[in-house]
């Protein structure tokens, strides 16, 4: 997941911040990743701006991630925190704690739109070597929950 502006969070931080992740899968059971400031591969996501809304910067981190392409209706997935998760942000908030929530969706394009985000869909077995192991697992589950409610 990337921060508003780059990596890292370039306001003072308070004891503890929630930013934002989506995990954006298509209808070939594919998940949207994209390469973040120092070439890692991310969720779009971020910390929000000032006045913005979870759900508000959700989309926005996708559009900025895909060059302007919309999602669906936001789903909640699941809460995350720990310095495990956020090494880099941890690290700014020594006595605090850096909370994120996940959201799932789909993306609303168009057909003919589909083929300019092909490259940007990975399928699970088949995820970027430069994306976090914790990003990794999470996707794992995620793939794994969606295959048990289908059966």
């Amino acid at each position: 997941m990337t921060i508003y502006g780059s990596n890292l969070v370039r306001w003072p931080l308070s004891s503890s911040c929630v930013g934002v992740a989506v995990i954006v899968m298509n209808d070939h059971g594919k998940y949207l990743l994209h390469q973040g400031t120092f070439m890692e591969w991310c969720l779009p996501g971020g910390i929000p701006k000032p006045g913005m809304s979870q759900e508000e910067a959700a989309r926005y981190f996708v559009e900025q991630a895909t060059g302007g392409f919309n999602i669906q209706t936001l789903h909640m997935h699941k809460i995350i925190h720990g310095k495990r998760l956020f090494p880099l942000e941890s690290e700014q908030l020594k006595d605090g704690y850096f909370i994120s929530v996940v959201y799932l969706s789909k993306p609303k394009v168009m057909m003919e739109d589909a083929d300019q985000l092909s490259d940007c869909f990975f399928d699970v077995n088949h995820l970027p070597f430069a994306l976090m192991p914790q990003i990794k697992d999470l996707l794992i589950q995620h793939k794994l929950n969606t295959f048990r409610n289908y059966q």
